[in-house]
């Protein structure tokens, strides 16, 4: 159960990087 959390978790924290990484992308494509 705790390594099924600890999985989550790190996608979650994975997930959140790669939205952020596109964000500057296209903040530079836009720009």
């Amino acid at each position: 159960m705790e390594f099924g959390g600890v999985k989550i978790f790190r996608i979650k924290i994975n997930y959140s990087y790669i939205i952020r990484l596109g964000n500057e992308h296209w903040t530079k494509l836009l720009a």
